[in-house]
C-alpha cells in the first residue's frame, strides 16, 4: 500500500466534503439561523483547509490507479473522516459526545437509529440530520466518482470497494458516467417526492427533510413522531412508494432507463423476488393485525404495508408504534430486515440477491447429498453464478451471522436484555433504525442504552453501511503493507 497516494487521495475526499459541508448554510440563511451559518461556515472552511493541505503537501502521483487494498482504505478512511466531521455540528449544537458520534455515523449510514429524546433544536440542525443521510444513502465515494476528474480512472475500484454488492453486468463501462447515471436518478427521485409531498399537504420545509431521509432509506424525521406525525394517509402511501424505490436496485433501473424498457426490471430475478417478498409479508403483517384486533379499517392495512416496507428496506419511518404490536407481527419484522432489500440500493440486510445465491446453494449441497455425481450449476436471471461470486456470498452471509451472533450476545450481557440484544444489532447492523421493545422501540430511540452499547452499535452500523469486506480486511496484517 502506497501511503504518500492513499493520503493524497484522501486529502481530495476531505476537501470534497467540506465544499458539501456548506450546503446547510442555505437553511441557516433562509431562518435566519446565524449560529449555524457561522458554524457550517467555519466548519466548511476548515475542512476545505485541511483537505486542499493533504493534497497540496503529499509527494504523490495523481490518483490514476489504485490497489485493491489502497481502493478499500481509501473507502473505510473517507467513511471515518466524513463521520468526524459530520459529528462536530452535533457537539456544537449540544449533543454529549457519544450522542454526537452516534447521532453523526447513524446519519452518514443511513441507518436512522437517533438518541434525540428533545426536537427542540434550529430548523437547519433537522434538515442537516436528513442531508447528510442523503449523502451517504447513495454513497461519498459514487459521488465523487461522478464528479471528480481526479478519480475517473480509478473509480471502478472505488466503486466496487464502496458497493459490493453491485454487479459488473448492470454498469457501463465507463464507471464515471455510471456513477453520474445513478447519481442523477437519486436526485430526479428526491425532487418528485418533496414536489408530491408538498403538493399535497406538507410544507416545504418537512417535505424536503422527509423526502432526502426516504430516498436514502434513512428514515431521520423532524418530528419525533416521524412521518406518522404529519397525520396524512395520501403522505403515507408517497412515502411507501418511494420508499420501496430506494430498496430497488438503482443500476437495474438506469439499465431499464438506457434501454428505454421498463420490462428490464420485471425480468430481473432478484426485482421479482422483492416484489413477491414485500407483498406477501405485507398480506401477512395485515392478516395478523386483523386477527388480533378485528379492524378493517384502512389505516390499519397502511400502517402494515408502511411498516413492512420501512423495515424491509431499512428506511426506518413509522407512522404507528408497531413495538406495541404482538410478538407474531414483530417476529414476523424482524426476520425480513434480516433479508434486507436489493443490492445496489439504499437498503441494508444481507440484501436479496445474496439470499437468493445462498439458498440455492443449500438446494445444491442437499441435491448432491442424494445425487453424489450430479454436476448442477447455481443460475440467475439464467446465467451461471462465478464461483468467486458464489464464495464471495457464502463469505459475506457468513460474516455477517457471525458479527450478528457476537454484537447480540455482548449486547445482551452489557444491558441485560435479550430484546435489546436481538433487535438493536439487527436494527444497527441492517441500518434499519428502529429497534422493539420498551427500551429502543420506535417510540423511543436509542438514547436509554448503556454507552458501550452505544459504541457497539456503532461499529455496527459502519461496517453494516460498507458491507462488512471492507473492514474485515483490516484483520489481516498483510493490508498494512506500506510501500512507496
Amino acid at each position: 500500500m502506497r501511503l504518500y497516494y492513499l493520503i493524497d487521495a484522501l486529502g481530495i475526499v476531505i476537501f470534497s466534503i467540506g465544499v458539501m459541508t456548506l450546503i446547510p448554510c442555505i437553511s441557516a440563511l433562509v431562518y435566519h439561523d446565524w449560529f449555524s451559518l457561522i458554524l457550517f461556515l467555519i466548519l466548511g472552511f476548515l475542512t476545505i483547509l485541511t483537505g486542499h493541505l493533504m493534497h497540496i503537501l503529499t509527494p504523490s502521483e495523481k490518483v490514476l490507479n489504485l490497489k485493491k487494498t489502497e481502493g478499500l482504505a481509501l473507502v473505510l478512511l473517507s467513511w471515518v473522516s466524513f463521520w468526524l466531521i459530520a459529528t462536530i455540528p452535533f457537539l456544537a449544537y449540544g449533543l454529549n459526545p457519544i450522542n454526537a458520534f452516534f447521532e453523526a455515523i447513524s446519519g452518514i449510514t443511513s441507518c436512522g437509529a437517533t438518541i434525540l429524546t428533545d426536537y427542540n433544536f434550529p430548523k437547519t440542525f433537522f434538515f442537516y440530520r436528513a442531508y447528510i443521510q442523503w449523502l451517504g444513502g447513495m454513497g461519498i465515494i459514487i459521488l465523487f466518482t461522478a464528479i471528480l476528474p481526479q478519480f475517473a480512472v480509478a473509480g471502478r475500484q472505488l466503486f466496487f470497494a464502496e458497493a459490493p454488492g453491485s454487479r459488473e453486468e448492470n454498469l457501463t463501462p465507463r464507471i464515471k458516467h455510471t456513477a453520474s447515471a445513478l447519481w442523477s436518478i437519486y436526485v430526479g427521485l428526491t425532487i418528485l417526492q418533496i414536489i408530491l409531498l408538498n403538493i399535497f399537504g406538507l410544507n416545504l420545509f418537512d417535505a424536503i427533510c422527509i423526502s432526502l431521509a426516504t430516498i436514502s432509506a434513512g428514515g431521520f424525521s423532524p418530528l419525533a413522531t416521524s412521518v406518522g406525525g404529519y397525520q396524512s394517509q395520501i403522505c403515507n402511501w408517497i412515502c411507501i412508494v418511494f420508499m420501496f424505490i430506494a430498496g430497488c436496485n438503482f443500476a437495474l433501473m438506469y439499465k431499464s432507463i438506457v434501454k428505454k424498457d421498463p420490462l428490464v426490471m420485471v425480468k430481473n430475478e432478484e426485482f421479482r423476488f422483492y416484489f413477491l417478498f414485500v407483498s406477501v409479508i405485507c398480506l401477512i403483517l395485515a392478516g395478523t393485525l386483523y386477527l388480533n384486533t378485528h379492524s378493517t379499517s384502512f389505516s390499519l392495512f397502511t400502517d402494515a404495508v408502511f411498516s413492512t416496507i420501512s423495515v424491509i428496506t431499512s428506511t426506518g419511518h413509522t407512522t404507528t408504534n408497531f413495538g406495541l404490536w404482538t410478538h407474531q407481527a414483530l417476529a414476523l419484522l424482524f426476520c425480513t430486515t434480516i433479508v434486507g432489500s436489493c443490492a445496489g440500493s439504499c437498503g441494508g440486510g444481507i440484501k436479496i440477491v445474496r439470499a437468493i445465491i445462498y439458498c440455492k446453494f443449500l438446494k445444491m449441497e442437499l441435491t448432491k447429498i442424494l445425487h453424489p455425481n450430479a454436476v448442477i450449476n447455481i443460475k440467475l436471471d439464467n446465467n451461471v453464478v462465478a464461483k468467486d461470486d458464489l464464495r464471495q456470498v457464502i463469505s459475506f452471509v457468513t460474516f455477517y451471522l457471525l458479527f450478528f451472533m457476537a454484537s447480540s450476545f455482548a449486547v445482551t450481557l452489557i444491558e441485560n436484555n435479550l430484546s435489546v440484544g436481538l433487535s438493536g444489532t439487527v436494527s444497527t447492523l441492517g441500518l434499519v433504525g428502529v429497534g422493539a421493545g420498551s427500551i429502543i422501540g420506535p417510540a423511543e430511540g436509542f438514547n436509554n442504552v448503556q454507552p458501550l452499547t452505544k459504541i457497539l452499535f456503532m461499529f455496527n452500523m459502519l461496517i453494516g453501511r460498507l458491507e462488512i469486506i471492507p473492514v474485515v480486511v483490516l484483520l489481516n496484517k498483510d493490508f498494512w503493507s506500506i510501500s512507496k
